[in-house]
């Protein structure tokens, strides 16, 4: 995990640095974030790093199916919704005690909290959206609604 600057003018210059990725991105058409955003602690009021975790999507012939790498998260940490055409997960991944008893020799993994958000397709139903964790891995099913086939019919055809 990064550490906070303790100089302020780099701090915002990060954020603003920041920000300028997401406009960025935004205006290219992304609807993907940069890998880490920033959030402001409520206690402090310094920039706190958040992560993104890894996911995949893909379409069946009745849902969407979007996994996403989550281990080391738990059900009571994870929160997910959707509002409108967003599905958003949030949550949090437990951060490994600091002591000084606990001398760190590498430290890969994000942790702390996250946040994912997509953009639904239209035609599906969100109030049938199914998900299940298991394994670290967030499995979320989202139901396409069925097309109704509408029957052949002949039209008639006049001259005038």
């Amino acid at each position: 995990m990064a550490e906070t600057n303790k100089d302020p003018v780099l701090n915002e210059l990060q954020e603003m640095k920041h920000r300028m990725d997401v406009l960025y991105s935004q205006s290219l058409g992304g609807h993907e974030k940069p890998d880490m955003e920033m959030e402001r602690n409520m206690d402090s009021g310094q920039p706190v790093e958040m992560w993104e975790p890894l996911a995949d999507i893909w379409e069946t012939s009745t849902a969407w199916v979007v996994e996403l790498d989550l281990p080391g998260v738990s059900e009571e940490d994870l929160y997910v919704e959707v509002n409108d055409a967003q599905l958003s997960i949030h949550g949090k991944r437990a951060t490994i005690p600091r002591t000084t008893a606990l001398k760190v020799s590498m430290a890969e993994r994000k942790e702390g909290r996250f946040s994912k958000s997509f953009r639904l397709p239209p035609h599906i139903q969100p109030e049938a959206i199914q998900a299940k964790l298991k394994g670290g891995v967030l499995t979320l099913s989202i139901p396409k609604f069925e097309k109704e086939k509408t029957p052949a019919r002949k039209i008639a055809v006049r001259a005038d």
